[in-house]
């Protein structure tokens, strides 16, 4: 959404739709993953904490979704809320993450397109959300290029070493890959095309990773690298500059497609209420002993329902 001459980011946009229910505090949330410029996502994350006006309840997850996602077809943005659930005050959406699934599409012809002809092979509901390749590709080579990357391995020479620098992070990353025939939304529209979806999974990814990754999987599949040119890149990169051989593919085609909890994490285990300090203790155990069963049960019933 453009306000002026800013475009808001999505969390900033969610942050809005909050702010429009009226919260007691200032609303600042925390996203688990960032995207580059023309990334798209299925599925994403955030936490933040919300206080109602009325300190005597909570908000009911529900309301808020129903709430926000009014907010946001009201303002025509292209986002929703699928779920939202109560957790633990310690919850923190990137740090607990298990781990992050991605999807790269590839659309490749059954015969060479000129690459002149740009993407009108694509349908207008395809462009900008996968990349053509102008040539068929050996699948054979493709698929073997990305066994070669599956484990844990140093992938610097997949992305930028002035990234590893200012971030001054480990190149270190184990992944697992799988590769399906995809599907288009008018496939009657796409003559001559099969969409290949590539999905990679880790922890955590580096500065452009799999962007490249697909890229040298691509290069392999039309004889620009080899197999064997992968696994030296991942045994032996250099660390003086960014390797140049890999192409990174454009973003259009990267897709956040999932993130993965420990269902554990998710579980919200409300805090006992503790006594007030100006309590007295003979008071305390003179109420133990004048209350009944009636009364415990009572303020069980008054608690669930708060």
């Amino acid at each position: 959404m453009n306000h002026g001459l800013k475009i808001l980011t999505i969390q900033e946009q969610i942050e809005i739709a909050l702010k429009s229910l009226n919260p007691r505090n200032v609303v600042k949330s925390c996203i688990s993953s960032r995207t580059d410029a023309g990334v798209h996502a299925f599925q994403n994350t955030m936490h933040c904490d919300l206080l109602r006006k009325n300190e005597d309840c909570e908000y009911d997850p529900q309301f808020l979704k129903n709430g926000m996602n009014y907010w946001l077809r009201k303002k025509k943005e292209t986002i929703r809320i699928t779920n939202v659930l109560r957790v633990n005050d310690d919850f923190h959406c990137r740090r607990q993450i298990k781990k992050r699934s991605y999807m790269y599409r590839v659309a490749v012809p059954f015969k060479e397109i000129a690459p002149q002809t740009g993407y009108s092979a694509l349908t207008i509901l395809e462009k900008n959300n996968a990349f053509i390749i102008w040539r068929p590709i050996d699948m054979r080579k493709f698929m073997s290029a990305a066994e070669a990357m599956v484990g844990t391995h140093d992938f610097t020479a997949f992305t930028t070493v002035k990234s590893l620098r200012e971030k001054n992070e480990s190149p270190m990353r184990t992944v697992s890959i799988e590769i399906k025939l995809g599907r288009t939304a008018l496939k009657q529209h796409n003559p001559g095309l099969e969409f290949w979806e590539v999905y990679v999974h880790s922890r955590s990814f580096l500065f452009r990773q799999i962007r490249r990754m697909v890229g040298a999987m691509v290069q392999v599949a039309i004889d620009e690298l080899t197999v064997d040119d992968i696994q030296q890149k991942l045994l032996k990169p250099c660390l003086k500059a960014t390797d140049t051989k890999i192409k990174s593919l454009p973003a259009c085609g990267l897709y956040l497609s999932n993130i993965y909890y420990d269902p554990k994490d998710l579980i919200y285990t409300p805090t006992a209420k503790t006594e007030p300090d100006d309590l007295n203790p003979a008071d305390k155990d003179a109420d133990d002993l004048n209350s009944t069963d009636e009364d415990e049960e009572v303020l069980d019933a008054s608690s669930e329902k708060i």
